[in-house]
């Protein structure tokens, strides 16, 4: 790794943690919360330089009070993310390019995975420098079908081309930026923002229709004839 290249860790902490009954990032495992032992984790990896923590705004002075039993040189931010992990990475994103970041690389870890080998960071680090993302998976064990509309059965995929996708992940930022838009000729509601994908029935997408109607557009507009100015609000 190049001294001269800074990489920035994003942790995903803004879950509700619904199948767990309680917020599992606070569960505490031999004394420390599950996302104290996740950033201290971080922390220990050498070209790492930062943590940007992505928390819901209930849990902030929880976050305070964690990151005071945390001894770091290291700087380590927070921002408010969303209802899932799209939005919430979005919020990251937001943050980065407000705050003018000075950041190369990014790695985007789930805060409920305190336990990741140092070698899985070492490894993206170093392949990160060659590509323009790294992801690390796992062949799934159950049998995976495709279904026809009206629910019959239409596919078994093969599990050996397959993979469940797991965290630490790697991105050059420029590229990962710049990638946030799929299709240019979609609209918002079809699908655009890759990390948002198709209009459901969620804040994020009201929020953003609000905005485009004050400039008379709407989230049905293609993005391409979304003025730059504009769409760069609603992405940073």
């Amino acid at each position: 790794m190049e001294p001269s290249k800074k990489i920035l860790a994003i942790i995903l902490a803004a879950g509700n943690s619904e199948r767990f009954n309680d917020n599992k990032l606070f569960f505490e495992i031999d004394g420390k919360p599950v996302l104290q032992r996740t950033i201290e984790n971080i922390l220990s990896v050498e070209h790492i330089d930062s943590i940007l923590i992505v928390n819901s705004k209930k849990d902030e002075l929880k976050i305070e009070k964690l990151l005071i039993q945390i001894n770091s040189d290291k700087k380590i931010y927070s921002v408010y993310g969303g209802k899932n992990r799209a939005d919430s990475l979005l919020c990251a994103l937001d943050f980065i390019t407000d705050q003018k970041l000075n950041i190369d690389y990014l790695v985007v870890h789930d805060g409920a995975r305190p336990f990741t080998k140092k070698d899985m960071f070492y490894e993206g680090i170093k392949n990160i420098e060659i590509y323009d993302s790294v992801i690390f998976g796992l062949t799934p064990t159950d049998t995976v079908k495709i279904i026809t509309d009206d629910n019959f059965v239409k596919k078994t995929l093969i599990r050996d081309k397959l993979i469940n996708v797991q965290t630490p992940q790697f991105f050059k930022k420029e590229i990962l930026i710049e990638n946030i838009i799929a299709d240019e000729n979609l609209s918002i509601s079809r699908g655009a923002i890759a990390p948002l994908g198709q209009y459901r029935d969620m804040w994020v997408f009201k929020k953003i229709d609000a905005f485009l109607k004050q400039h008379g557009l709407d989230i049905s507009t293609p993005v391409k004839k979304i003025p730059e100015k504009i769409l760069d609000t609603i992405l940073f």
